[in-house]
């Protein structure tokens, strides 16, 4: 075992990147301890140069200390024997070594393991015999504990019920509580969301407008421009073709030429435009001036007819008040006439009504 776990150890310490070197060392420990338990399998007695031998990547005292290590764990039962330098596996019968799955091939049972096992099946067969012997103790103890379970159980019923409910409430109330709080979370993610795309939208649109703006500076630069040079072109033309304009062409030279019309026509242009504005600000307050005018002569044509309208719709309003007065007080005499016509003849049924009201009094004072 030792010579095949070397060759990997050495394959993993020839890397000196390898990020496996940190585990070299367990390995070579889990290897040993391995070792020492297949020979505990096999052998009672092993001589300890032997044990070296086998064991190629550990020395006498590293060797020794893994032993130590697995009698003081109780893995094993060992025992070294420093006089006739050997080891002894497995021969004290009072212990045995701790019950749990091995980690690998076993042979043959130690010495202790035996013993424990025959405890055990001694154990069983005297419970066997014990309920033979007193079939009704188990009988009478399972009773016992029946009685004692129903009375833990109604004295705990209530309380446990309440409990359980309480409980449920409680994990009601948790669902409750992360529901909503993961439906407010969702909302709030969802929130941000919609934000941060309306913002991504609005800086889009922004620099859309920006561009557009741009654009549209950039060719209005350069119509003004493009402008500028026609004119200026036509105006050389213009100035070539006079006599004084040739004579100022040959004393000033092209770049002054064209310099000075550039100024000149920009300031006619500002000057047309300036009195443009101003033509059309006038004209926008006479426009002003004449709609009101005409709106203040409209006023003062519709007050008198206002008042002539309000004047003519009070005396036909008093008028229909006045009829309506009249009907309202016709109705009610002739109302008042009719009640005392139903009063009159109604009086002629007194006489009947004291009768039979003393013939009634009569017969339920007799009753």
């Amino acid at each position: 075992m030792c010579e095949q776990v070397q060759k990997i150890v050495d394959d993993i310490e020839a890397d000196p990147n390898s990020v496996y070197g940190q585990y070299v060392q367990a390995l070579k420990d889990v290897t040993l301890v391995r070792l020492v338990r297949q020979i505990s399998q096999v052998y009672q007695t092993i001589e300890f140069p032997r044990l070296l031998e086998l064991a190629k990547f550990a020395d006498y005292h590293h060797l020794e200390r893994i032993l130590v290590d697995c009698v003081r764990h109780n893995d094993m039962q060992i025992t070294i024997d420093h006089r006739n330098g050997c080891v002894h596996f497995g021969t004290d019968l009072s212990e045995s070594q701790r019950e749990d799955h091995p980690d690998g091939p076993t042979l043959q049972s130690m010495p202790s393991e035996q013993i424990r096992s025959q405890l055990v099946n001694m154990s069983v067969v005297l419970h066997r015999a014990i309920a033979t012997i007193n079939p009704d103790r188990k009988k009478a103890d399972r009773e016992r504990l029946r009685a004692q379970m129903v009375h833990q159980y109604e004295e705990n019923a209530d309380k446990e019920h309440q409990r359980i409910l309480q409980r449920q409430k409680k994990i009601e109330d948790r669902k409750e509580y992360i529901e909503r709080m993961n439906q407010e979370r969702e909302e709030e993610e969802l929130r941000q969301q919609e934000e941060q795309a309306r913002m991504l939208k609005l800086a889009e649109q922004r620099r859309l407008e920006a561009e557009n703006e741009e654009r549209e500076r950039k060719r209005h630069e350069n119509e003004l421009q493009m402008m500028k040079e026609r004119n200026m072109k036509e105006k050389i033309e213009q100035i070539k073709q006079t006599a004084t304009g040739q004579k100022l062409l040959k004393k000033l030279d092209e770049e002054e030429i064209r310099k000075l019309n550039t100024e000149e026509i920009a300031a006619r242009e500002a000057e047309e435009r300036l009195k443009e504005r101003k033509a059309h600000d006038n004209n926008l307050k006479s426009q002003e001036k004449k709609i009101d005018y005409f709106e203040r002569a409209k006023r003062l044509e519709e007050i008198p007819l206002i008042e002539k309208y309000l004047l003519d719709r009070s005396v036909q309003d008093k008028e229909f008040w006045e009829k309506q007065e009249a009907s309202r007080i016709e109705a009610a005499i002739a109302e008042r006439k009719n009640a005392e016509a139903c009063q009159e003849r109604l009086k002629r049924m007194l006489p009947d009504r004291d009768v039979y009201w003393q013939q009634l009094k009569n017969e339920r004072g007799n009753q």
